[in-house]
């Protein structure tokens, strides 16, 4: 046993991992999952640790994030990695060559690695939302404090990006990580101007099933950008799906199927205001 733990640990330092802030905890789960896809444990699991040769022809990601650490890989020619500093710090996200999605699925290392381990996640590609750890529906107390802030300070920032790709990275951060209690924060970039943005959004209301969110979406689906419109109306069918698949709530699908396709005036205003401290102009 002892030179399995001298091989994950020799691994690391090969690597170069130790110039990274990796706390005790993270290196330990680094070298423990190379000594386990080297046993007959791994046999069967497609998430590798990375290669030298790989980790070395992938640096040219950290032209665009500089603050993060390869660390696997699915043969597909997809990456998982680590954020080493910043407010981000720990947790993990996907490097897929499809679509580009930078918001931290996974809480920490620990977390992700027993993921793999029990099988929940097979590749690195975009994950439906539900496998990973963020977004989600039911975060602990302290962890909904603490991710509350971190999505507070990414939304107060994007008044800053003129970036069209790095604001739409920035708004995913925020809705992976909000706590379901806030996503009232949400509605504002749903007239963001940010096409990226605008395709994506509606699909974490209907996750969280937010019916606050309905005259909003509703708004979108009648009167949105080009690119809104249709996945306002693709959310609302979901939502009106999930709703009527729960007991007791045939008064809310009553509601769904009579609301009239816009927001009240004093609603709409409201998110005219919210919009407006968050407005990104392309």
């Amino acid at each position: 046993m002892g030179s399995l733990e001298n091989m994950g640990q020799k691994y690391f330092q090969e690597m170069g991992f130790n110039r990274y802030k990796f706390s005790p905890e993270d290196k330990k789960a680094i070298c423990a999952y190379y000594e386990y896809w080297h046993t007959d444990n791994g046999d069967g699991v497609f998430i590798q640790p990375i290669s030298k040769e790989d980790y070395n022809a992938m640096q040219y990601y950290r032209e665009f994030l500089p603050d993060v650490c390869l660390l696997w890989h699915d043969g597909q020619g997809n990456y998982a990695g680590a954020y080493t500093s910043g407010i981000l710090h720990g947790k993990v996200m996907f490097l897929s060559h499809g679509e580009p999605n930078y918001a931290p699925l996974f809480r920490s290392i620990s977390s992700f690695l027993e993921c793999v381990r029990n099988r929940d996640i097979e590749f690195l590609d975009s994950p439906d939302f539900g496998v990973c750890d963020y977004p989600s529906k039911n975060m602990p107390e302290l962890e909904k404090k603490q991710n509350l802030e971190i999505a507070k300070h990414f939304l107060d920032s994007l008044s800053n990006i003129d970036d069209e790709e790095v604001y739409s990275q920035t708004a995913k951060k925020i809705w992976y990580l909000i706590p379901s209690d806030n996503l009232d924060l949400l509605i504002p970039l749903m007239e963001s101007g940010n096409m990226y943005v605008e395709q994506d959004i509606s699909d974490i209301f209907v996750f969280h099933n937010y019916r606050n969110a309905i005259p909003a979406l509703r708004e979108a689906a009648k009167n949105g950008s080009i690119y809104i419109q249709d996945s306002a109306k693709r959310a609302l069918k979901k939502m009106r799906e999930k709703t009527s698949n729960e007991p007791n709530n045939h008064n809310a699908v009553r509601a769904l199927d009579r609301a009239d396709g816009s927001a009240s005036s004093s609603k709409r205003n409201l998110y005219q205001e919210w919009a407006g401290c968050y407005e990104k102009k392309i």
